[in-house]
């Protein structure tokens, strides 16, 4: 008797664990189908003129974009 409950046991686990090995999977291929966020910044204005004395003021995502294409 106590040989059958060790066993319904280790199927019991065996069971779940193939469930959560399933759902990893179904969840990493749905993740990766979804593809990228793309997010467009507005135009922005930086303050400062880049130098030490007057460095530029990055405050907002709009700001890095017009930094970066300076």
């Amino acid at each position: 008797m106590k040989k059958r409950r060790f066993t319904e046991k280790k199927s019991i686990s065996s069971v779940f664990s193939l469930f959560l090995a399933f759902a990893l999977m179904v969840t990493s291929v749905l993740g990766s189908s979804l593809g990228t966020l793309e997010v467009q910044a507005a135009e922005g204005t930086l303050s400062g003129s880049g130098t030490d004395n007057d460095p530029y003021i990055i405050a907002d995502a709009a700001d890095l974009k017009a930094f970066v294409q300076k």
